[in-house]
């Protein structure tokens, strides 16, 4: 089978999938865009796309159910795990724009170019955003990671004990990470109240500097609003090599582990969305 009529067939499967399936209750989309589309008459490079859930706070059991079926059609179709580029999104934080880490070139590309596959995802609630800060690229990019890390959970699980341990380790850096650049947020808002452009790149790299990933978590406060943070408590045991080996063979426990650190991002991605309304930047400082 060309690499075309797998990846084709990629499509058609993971849409009935998500069409068919009680749990997605006919409220996740499904997009595909890039060559496979663009130039029918040429082998595709990726499957490009992108599954939209209905809420900021993802179903699990649904991810989990679309991470099984992606595994399947992987093994069955014989595609890498590089080649799929599929990733999850969910309408509320894409409309809201800071956490999307599609630019507003890239939404616009979408609106002329993605093909709606399941349930008609709205492309014009994509607000892309031209971030002037690479701290809110490198967050939206880090949310974008550990939620395609988690779609993935059941490709890795299915590759063997060495991709599950690289995995582990992956979606457990970024998460870890997601305190202090959401504090960072926190910070360049208020300095942007407070500060003449000129100077915001510097104040900005200061604080930063002064932050550490465990202090970061104690100083959220008001920033987020009432988050369950207490995964936080147990990352250090979850970065331990010699715990996870431990894990290893135990499916359940490793995706409930991998479920939980991505609700943890996602609530501090919905705390900070609910607790901070959009403003705008006119500075032109990039850090």
């Amino acid at each position: 089978m060309r690499r075309r009529e797998k990846f084709g067939e990629f499509y058609r499967a993971l849409g009935e999938y998500l069409r068919e399936n009680p749990q997605t209750d006919n409220s996740v989309s499904l997009f595909g865009y890039g060559s496979y589309f663009d130039h029918p008459d040429k082998d595709p490079k990726d499957i490009d796309g992108g599954i939209v859930m209905p809420t900021l706070i993802t179903d699990k059991e649904v991810v989990r159910g679309i991470s099984k079926e992606i595994a399947k059609l992987s093994k069955g179709l014989e595609i890498h795990r590089g080649q799929i580029q599929i990733n999850l999104l969910d309408r509320v934080s894409a409309g809201d724009g800071r956490f999307l880490s599609y630019s507003p070139d890239y939404t616009e590309f979408l609106r002329r170019h993605g093909k709606r596959l399941v349930s008609r995802p709205n492309f014009l609630e994509f607000n892309g955003i031209d971030n002037k800060f690479n701290v809110y690229e490198s967050n939206a990019f880090n949310f974008r990671k550990a939620r395609n890390y988690l779609l993935m959970a059941n490709v890795a699980m299915q590759e063997g004990e060495s991709s599950v341990m690289t995995h582990f380790s992956k979606i457990i850096d970024v998460v870890k990470r997601a305190p202090k650049k959401t504090l960072q947020l926190g910070l360049i808002r208020k300095l942007i109240e407070t500060q003449p452009w000129p100077n915001i790149g510097l104040e900005i790299a200061n604080l930063v500097a002064t932050i550490g990933k465990e202090d970061a978590v104690g100083q959220l406060g008001g920033l987020v609003g009432e988050v369950d943070l207490s995964f936080y408590n147990k990352i250090r045991r979850y970065e331990d090599p010699e715990f996870v080996r431990g894990l290893l063979g135990n499916e359940e426990e490793i995706f409930q582990v991998w479920a939980r650190a991505v609700e943890t991002y996602e609530g501090l991605v919905k705390g900070f969305i609910d607790n901070n309304p959009p403003m705008e930047i006119k500075v032109k400082t990039i850090i």
